[in-house]
């Protein structure tokens, strides 16, 4: 029998099935090159907290060896975030602490931490009249609500034995609060860094009245990478491996911190001057350090006393449980991947 050519074809290839089907394996190599990357919709802020870790592992090419193509999607706030990952648009988003009572509320999953924040704080104008915190009793207050400002000034306000109801607070974005103080409009705000930094710089004779400082280790406010209750529930591997790559950026990042500074500059905007500055307001640690937070108990006590301090502000009715609202474990299996 006389075959065409196509006939021939279809008759080699059916048979390439076959062998296929009793079991030939196809190479690993060759099984590999054919897998597409996993893409994840990733949300930020622009500083160094919430941003310099994806940088890093941006650029060293730990997203792509983990499998992942990561969308980048700027973030003024923590609660717009959770808006976001509520409505599907965004799969995993950093937050500052200000926003932890969402997850406490089942809003999101808390499964990384890769910071601890020091640079939040409350600044007076030389023009407010204002020089210490007891000062503070019946002024106007600028700051983003629902954010770290707003852990900051009422840890402020209770050192002086004041509360969030002695003041006035006035809701702002982070990028209205700025030109607001500086114009004079608002001559005492609560925020973090950057914005810290410029209204120090440019407004002379302003003070920063309290920050951080003044309450670590007691009260510690680290940089939390949360992620969707859908995404948490049905894409665990592709957490770890997320979070496999965040591991590797941080232990780069805190040995390499000038090149961190420069990346995150180009990918966020912000100069890097005022970043370089903000640098000493937070603790990068390394991998290992950051595995210790984690094997010691201190992230699940740091939420803890979160907790409690959302209960006293009256954002929860109750603290819950940390591992209620996280994937306490996370962190320690990624650690153990091999990519």
């Amino acid at each position: 029998m006389k075959l065409h050519a196509n006939q021939l074809i279809s008759i080699l290839s059916a048979g390439a099935l076959a062998l296929l089907a009793v079991g030939t394996t196809v190479p690993t190599a060759m099984a590999a090159s054919s897998s597409q990357p996993t893409t994840i919709t990733v949300a930020y802020m622009a500083n160094m907290g919430g941003a310099s870790t994806l940088a890093v592992a941006e650029q060293m090419g730990y997203f792509k060896k983990a499998g992942l193509n990561v969308h980048l999607d700027l973030f003024q706030t923590g609660p717009a975030e959770l808006d976001a990952m509520a409505s599907g648009t965004v799969n995993i988003a950093y937050i500052g602490s200000g926003a932890a009572f969402l997850p406490m509320k089942g809003l999101a999953k808390i499964f990384f931490i890769d910071s601890i924040g020091l640079g939040d704080g409350v600044v007076v104008s030389k023009t407010s009249g204002v020089h210490t915190l007891a000062q503070l009793k019946g002024k106007s207050i600028l700051l983003p609500m629902g954010t770290t400002a707003e852990i900051i000034l009422y840890e402020a306000l209770k050192k002086a034995g004041l509360t969030l109801n002695d003041v006035h607070l006035v809701n702002t974005s982070p990028s209205s609060e700025v030109p607001a103080f500086l114009s004079g409009r608002a001559p005492i705000m609560a925020g973090w860094d950057p914005n810290l930094q410029v209204v120090l710089n440019k407004s002379p004779g302003s003070k920063l009245l309290a920050s951080d400082r003044m309450f670590y280790p007691q009260v510690s406010l680290p940089g939390i990478w949360t992620a969707s209750n859908s995404f948490a529930k049905t894409s665990v591997p592709t957490l770890s491996k997320f979070t496999w790559a965040m591991l590797q950026a941080v232990n780069y990042k805190s040995s390499h911190m000038s090149q961190a500074v420069s990346w995150t500059s180009k990918m966020t905007g912000v100069p890097a001057n005022l970043l370089a500055q903000s640098v000493k307001d937070s603790i990068f640690p390394t991998k290992a350090t950051l595995i210790k937070y984690y094997t010691s108990g201190d992230v699940a006590k740091w939420f803890n006393t979160l907790g409690s301090t959302f209960v006293a502000m009256k954002a929860l009715p109750k603290a819950p449980t940390y591992a209620s609202y996280s994937l306490p474990n996370l962190v320690l299996q990624a650690s153990k991947l091999k990519l």
